[in-house]
């Protein structure tokens, strides 16, 4: 199986030829000068195949090309997943979050790349968080990244009522994860035998198949450590796998808080728990799933 989904078409297209050990696709460029501006033409040949593609800018025009190269390849190879890109947001989002921030009194949008991966296919994902709501964003620039992520918490807050301040968006957060909470408690408690989700075995199955280079890296950062803290050595696992997780927490009073860690992969992994254990399970679970 080729798997190169959620990545831009021109960096998807370098990962596929890359994977079945073929030369760099040549582009050509050319642009015409119509009523509205200057538009832009690419035209892409990789295997023995073209595409055009058309934009306001090259690398609009570039992008297009390579995803239109790519939808022949997967018509014409049943083992090719791949699934473009979102959009790149039509407006600056990054400054209308800040804005949106700004009139509903909530803090400023933090931004950190919390992953990369080197050329020749590289890639950038980009943590925003706004109080204890985070959302990410995945592109072939750091650029990008940082839009798609801000981009997408801009759809989060504009679904959330106008607030009065921080503490009210902070309870609003806590309430949907209390939500989540009662949910999970209600699965682990059922006596139903058809609970819904991904299958464990389907689970020891995608982490089984990784690549043996990617599995020795992770089975490498598994191993006994114990001058590192197990949530150190939970994100070396993670990022031996270029797998990052989403963070959460709910407030438990009395009690110790819950952490949820949701993994951000083609499996529905989430785990939940007392922070003080939860990350020695975490280790645990994958000495398990990589054998």
């Amino acid at each position: 199986m080729t798997e190169v989904s959620c990545k831009a078409p021109v960096s998807a297209l370098q990962e596929y030829l890359m994977q079945k050990g073929h030369t760099p696709p040549l582009y050509e460029f050319c642009d015409t000068l119509e009523e509205g501006g200057k538009t832009f033409h690419c035209t892409v040949t990789a295997l023995n195949e073209m595409a055009m593609g058309s934009g306001r800018s090259k690398r609009e025009a570039k992008h297009e090309a390579a995803d239109n190269i790519l939808k022949k390849f997967q018509a014409s190879d049943a083992n090719v997943r791949y699934a473009p890109q979102a959009s790149m947001p039509s407006v600056d989002a990054i400054s209308e979050l800040r804005y949106m921030c700004l009139q509903r009194n909530h803090p400023f949008p933090q931004f950190e790349i919390v992953q990369e991966i080197p050329p020749p296919a590289p890639e950038f994902t980009c943590k925003c968080s706004v109080a204890s709501i985070v959302r990410y964003g995945t592109s072939s620039t750091k650029k990008w990244a940082r839009q798609l992520a801000a981009q997408a918490l801009i759809e989060i807050i504009e679904a959330i009522p106008v607030l009065d301040n921080v503490d009210d968006l902070m309870k609003y957060e806590d309430e949907k994860n209390r939500s989540k909470f009662k949910i999970y408690k209600e699965i682990t408690e059922s006596d139903e035998k058809d609970l819904p989700g991904v299958l464990l075995s389907n689970r020891h199955n995608y982490f089984k198949n990784l690549p043996e280079e990617v599995k020795t890296a992770a089975k490498r950062a598994l191993t006994d450590q114990y001058h590192i803290p197990s949530a150190d050595r939970v994100d070396q696992v993670l990022r031996a796998m270029n797998i990052i997780c989403k963070k959460s927490k709910l407030r438990c009073n009395p009690g110790p808080d819950m952490l949820f860690i949701e993994l951000v992969c083609q499996m529905d992994v989430v785990f939940a728990g007392d922070e003080e254990l939860l990350y020695d399970e975490i280790l645990d679970y994958f000495k398990v799933m990589l054998e």
